[in-house]
């Protein structure tokens, strides 16, 4: 991290405050670099709403290293997989990282996708931006094509 960048703000906080688990220690694990204790949960009730299954907390600082979902979103074939989504420390928060499934995911009748993963990293953007302008590209036949060019604007 450079010295001049500010510290990413906290964008959202996942807590429960109700009594909707069950808690066991599983056991104490290394995930994703760290000494974690792995928690199992069971919902008490309604586990279609209380989708958390699993929890893996730092040993030192119990921030959330992973955690494991029954259902993401709320339409199939998302909300019958089960999902494990990972956090990686940034500027001493944590952040989803990624997001996978090893279940298969049916779509349709006959499409089926296995492995499924979503991964974030960390972007940075310059302050400022160039002005810059698109324009259409024309094939042989003179008619415009969907493809799109990049050009520097020359306006100032």
């Amino acid at each position: 991290m450079v010295a001049t960048e500010k510290p990413l703000r906290e964008v959202a906080r996942v807590e429960a405050v109700a009594c909707d688990y069950s808690f066991a220690l599983a056991g104490s694990e290394r995930e994703r670099g760290t000494d974690t204790y792995h928690l199992s949960l069971t919902p008490l009730h309604n586990p279609h709403v209380n989708r958390l299954r699993d929890l893996w907390v730092d040993t030192t600082t119990y921030a959330t290293v992973q955690l494991a979902v029954q259902g993401l979103l709320e339409n199939r074939p998302y909300d019958d997989a089960r999902w494990t989504v990972a956090f990686t420390p940034i500027a001493g928060r944590y952040y989803g990282q990624q997001i996978r499934t090893d279940d298969p995911l049916r779509f349709g009748l006959d499409r089926v996708v296995t492995g499924l993963q979503f991964d974030s990293s960390p972007t940075s953007f310059r302050r400022r931006f160039p002005k810059r302008r698109f324009s259409g590209s024309s094939n042989f036949s003179g008619h415009k094509t969907r493809h799109l060019r990049l050009r520097r604007s020359t306006r100032r």
